[in-house]
């Protein structure tokens, strides 16, 4: 996922299929979650938009955390 999730349908990220056919963007609150962040609450009051560039402008926490435990190794 990138910042310019939502404005790109081919660069900036995953989208679902729902049953029905269509196609669903990530709510920026999954995009947190996928990114191994637990509390997503501050995102609620932002727009949407907003959202997406906040979590697509962040790093995946669990892999941040592995880096940093081999380099202090």
């Amino acid at each position: 996922f990138t910042r310019a999730y939502g404005n790109s349908p081919v660069y900036a990220g995953s989208y679902l299929r729902t049953s029905a056919g269509a196609l669903r963007r990530f709510a920026p609150e999954e995009i947190a979650r996928l990114h191994g962040h637990t509390r997503v609450d501050g995102l609620r009051p932002l727009p949407v938009r907003d959202g997406w560039k906040l979590v697509g402008n962040g790093l995946s926490a669990p892999v941040v955390r592995w880096v940093l435990s081999w380099v202090a190794a």
